[in-house]
């Protein structure tokens, strides 16, 4: 459930901008295991822009019940064997992300523009309750995006290099996802995604989801992208439901 790519916009040149980001997520599913994982969490990240280059962190609020271990919130939830028991409720923060990126903007608005960014997820979270693996992750990412009319196309292209970890096997993966834009009315657009994920873990299926966002500009600086997504395989959840708001500071 990749969606940075909807969350630009252009932007001056060389001119610092600042956008901080919430909202919430919901889902549940069993990941392949005995008993349902239910997922809550609440994303805090900051991003700072300078012309087409950027900067950003991201961690969130976590609430895990359930037999799952968190592996990674970045792209969808990433839920493996190893986690809370059946039923016991374990709070906390997750991992902390951070990222840099570049996208290149042509000038010309009907062509193809491209954007690369690499980032690290450090082990923050408790282990020994689920709330991560303990191990540090190297992530690699392209996107594009080709304009048609008032809509969109985009696709993305990610590579995950996995640390070592105390609690999980973890694996190396590649995430693959695309989806089209279109607006439904002024300052209203539809987003319908599909995304795979290869397992992160030897024994799990790979991930296949899609999902369908609203982004609706409340103000010139405020941004609210409602979405729900749902899972194909057993390694995906079964449904989720969620929020972002993003407030941008020029």
């Amino acid at each position: 459930m990749g969606i940075s790519v909807l969350l630009h916009a252009s932007a001056a040149a060389e001119t610092p901008r600042v956008s901080l980001s919430t909202g919430f997520d919901y889902s549940t599913g069993d990941y392949g295991l005995d008993a349902d994982t239910e997922l809550v969490f609440v994303p805090i990240s900051g991003r700072l822009s300078i012309g087409d280059f950027s900067i950003r962190a991201t961690s969130a609020y976590v609430s895990l019940s359930g037999p799952g271990s968190i592996v990674s919130l970045e792209d969808g939830p990433d839920v493996v064997e190893g986690g809370a028991g059946d039923t016991d409720t374990i709070s906390g923060m997750s991992d902390l992300s951070l990222s840099a990126g570049y996208r290149y903007r042509p000038e010309n608005p009907d062509a193809m523009s491209l954007s690369f960014s690499a980032g690290v997820k450090v082990p923050t979270a408790d282990t020994t309750s689920g709330l991560g693996t303990g191990s540090t992750d190297f992530r690699l990412r392209a996107e594009a995006t080709q304009p048609i009319g008032d809509a969109a196309v985009f696709g993305s292209l990610g590579y995950r290099i996995a640390g070592s970890s105390d609690t999980v096997a973890l694996k190396n993966t590649v995430a693959i996802g695309g989806g089209v834009q279109f607006p439904l009315l002024d300052n209203f657009d539809a987003i319908a995604g599909l995304d795979y994920r290869q397992a992160s873990s030897n024994g799990a299926e790979d991930s296949v989801e899609a999902s369908v966002f609203f982004s609706s500009r409340l103000a010139p600086s405020v941004y609210v992208l409602p979405y729900v997504y749902t899972g194909f395989t057993e390694s995906s959840p079964d449904i989720g439901v969620g929020m972002f708001l993003t407030v941008r500071f020029d």
